[in-house]
């Protein structure tokens, strides 16, 4: 779907080596199930323009997933961010993922999926096709964090794991214009694919554990606690009373949602204060 010349700069330069698929432009989630629709092999691995895999990428999955046995559908590399001004260089390191070897399998991947910064990145993903063909590929109404969306409904159907070596260079540099660039705007499109992750993830029938659904849902609530404070100070007042709405629905009552609002606002007075 891009219109910058690079269809034609591949055909020129690879010729039949490569299969170039050209469709409507309807974003990053719709090209990589296309590209999943159209695939023939056993497994699958993604790479953006912006980004590189290091010449044993792939080498180095194949082996942790033959030596680790069955039972395994996905397997991730360590990244290390480059062009950016941040100290913690590398993605594991970023999300407090501790190894203790080369390889391994990744333990509660749902917490780790869950946790402020991502030990996983789709740059970095080998996966089973066959995996992807079952889960309809990347959701196509999320413009942002679609890859969390997957590793998540992933991480519910199989086994995965991980080898430590930082085998993907991912740019960041902050001259790069992302979609993530769209939440300081609070965007009322990126607040519904957030609502509609959180929402798609409690229906399923995964996972078990109470905890991990708990977890879900406090974060649902924070995240609705979010949305209508701000609405609330753009005096979008139906909105805010909606989203309140919703809080209720997940189990608290008005009048804890009430207190809650007004610690916030005590805090938030104390902070300014101070």
């Amino acid at each position: 779907g891009s219109t910058d010349g690079t269809s034609e700069a591949i055909r020129a330069h690879y010729g039949s080596l490569v299969t170039v698929i050209r469709q409507e432009n309807r974003g990053v989630s719709a090209a990589r199930t296309r590209a999943i629709e159209e695939a023939r092999s056993e497994w699958v691995a993604f790479l953006d323009s912006d980004d590189t895999w290091l010449p044993t990428k792939l080498e180095k999955q194949l082996e942790a997933l033959t030596a680790l046995g069955g039972g395994f559908g996905a397997c991730f590399t360590n990244c290390v961010f480059v062009g950016g001004p941040a100290e913690t260089a590398f993605a594991f390191e970023r999300a407090g993922l501790k190894t203790q070897s080369q390889s391994g399998s990744l333990d509660d991947p749902a917490r780790l999926l869950l946790s402020r910064h991502p030990a996983m990145h789709v740059q970095s993903m080998l996966v089973l096709r066959s995996l992807l063909l079952k889960l309809n590929g990347f959701d196509e109404f999320l413009l942002v964090e679609e890859d969390l969306d997957l590793f998540f409904r992933l991480s519910m159907e199989t086994k995965l794991c991980y080898v430590s070596s930082p085998l993907v260079e991912i740019d960041d540099s902050r001259s790069r214009e992302r979609l993530t660039g769209l939440y300081p705007g609070r965007a009322d499109r990126i607040y519904a694919c957030t609502e509609h992750r959180y929402r798609k993830w409690l229906a399923l029938s995964q996972p078990e554990d109470t905890a991990t659904r708990q977890t879900l849902r406090d974060e649902l609530k924070a995240f609705y606690f979010g949305w209508a404070i701000t609405r609330l100070k753009e005096v979008r007042l139906a909105t805010a009373w909606e989203k309140l709405q919703c809080i209720h629905g997940l189990g608290m009552s008005y009048q804890n949602i009430l207190l809650t609002l007004l610690s916030r606002a005590a805090r938030k007075l104390w902070r300014n204060l101070d």
